[in-house]
Formats: structure tokens, sequence, C-alpha cells
């Protein structure tokens, strides 16, 4: 009993930070310019606001958008954006 209450809280935890990765990840697009269009996975460029629908749908390339984002804060974080390589 108590190792199933653990994991009820990790998967509500785990609930809560994705829920802030895909806050995170929308405010980001929100500062992109209007015209600005993505293209992820070789697939047609898009908008500002296809992006962020995808984000809030939680479809295949709103996850993909959230994987970029926590990516590029783990390589500032680690100084890998600062190196001359």
């Amino acid at each position: 009993m108590n190792k199933s209450h653990k994991k009820d809280n990790l998967s509500i935890k785990d609930k809560e930070i994705r829920e802030d990765i895909k806050q995170l990840t929308i405010e980001r697009l929100k500062a992109l310019p209007q015209d600005l269009q993505i293209s992820i996975g070789g697939k047609q460029g898009l908008s500002k606001e296809e992006l962020t629908n995808s984000v809030l749908a939680g479809d295949e390339t709103g996850q993909e958008m959230m994987d970029i984002q926590i990516e590029f804060l783990r390589d500032i974080a680690e100084g890998k954006m600062y190196k001359d390589e």
C-alpha cells in the first residue's frame, strides 16, 4: 500500500512538471516574432499559433517543442551555449 502511494505522488509530480514545461514552452513561443515559422522534424514550417496549439493539445509536434525547450535549458545550465567548440 505504501508503494502505490509513492507511485501516485510521483505521477502527480510528473504531471505538475509536464504542465510547468508546457507553460514555459508557451511563454517562450509568445516571445517569438509573429511572422516567424519553425520547421520541426522536416515538416512544413509552422506558425507561432500552430505551435502553441500543438503544445496545448499535447500532440507529437507539441511534445517535440517542449523537448527542444528542455534541451535548450539544460545546455544553458551546463554551459554548453558558451563553450567554443
